[in-house]
């Protein structure tokens, strides 16, 4: 995917009109312009709407995970049905195996989506994210600065993952250097 500057974006957005985008040295200015810009960078807290077909698939397991944050509330522990949060956990789990199995690129972000909220200790999507290499870098630095935005839903900022830089920089160090998972980590 390339990333256009601001000025670039401007002009194929149309504000400057269609005829201009129709003319051949249009398109020649925007390509010399895409090639010798900068390009910008994310400014840290970013929002970025995830895309439909891979929110489908990490809406699931993050409802699964507020429901169980909300049932687990210091305020609601005694009106809990814990056979429900067990129940829970236990979907969580199956849904998120399913998605590490899926080798779909709308998997793969929903899985670094999901990598930006706490959900749970197991890990299993930052596993599945490293076992998949190299192809996961952009996506991990895509969001690495940037909010998730899932539309139709709204998360607490509790669900958000608070080590999420030291995370991320921990997935790309394990892809960069060919480890199998989490595990897999001679430092420690």
């Amino acid at each position: 995917m390339l990333v256009l500057p601001a000025a670039v974006n401007f002009v194929c957005s149309g504000r400057i009109g269609s005829r201009a985008m129709r003319h051949p040295l249009s398109l020649m200015l925007l390509i010399y312009a895409a090639l010798h810009f900068p390009l910008p960078v994310l400014a840290e807290n970013t929002a970025i709407v995830v895309p439909e077909a891979s929110a489908k698939l990490a809406r699931p397991i993050l409802d699964l995970q507020k429901a169980w944050l909300e049932c687990s509330g210091h305020h609601n522990v005694a009106s809990c049905d814990f056979a429900a949060q067990t129940e829970r956990q236990s979907r969580m789990s199956r849904l998120l195996y399913d998605l590490s199995r899926n080798e779909t690129t709308p998997a793969d972000e929903a899985l670094v989506v999901l990598t930006c909220f706490q959900i749970g200790e197991s890990q299993e999507e930052a596993d599945a994210i490293i076992a998949r290499g190299r192809r996961m870098i952009p996506l991990v630095e895509r969001y690495r600065k940037a909010s998730p935005v899932l539309l139709d839903r709204d998360y607490p900022s509790s669900m958000a993952r608070k080590d999420k830089q030291q995370h991320f920089k921990g997935l790309t160090d394990a892809i960069e250097h060919h480890r199998r998972g989490t595990w897999d980590d001679p430092e420690g």
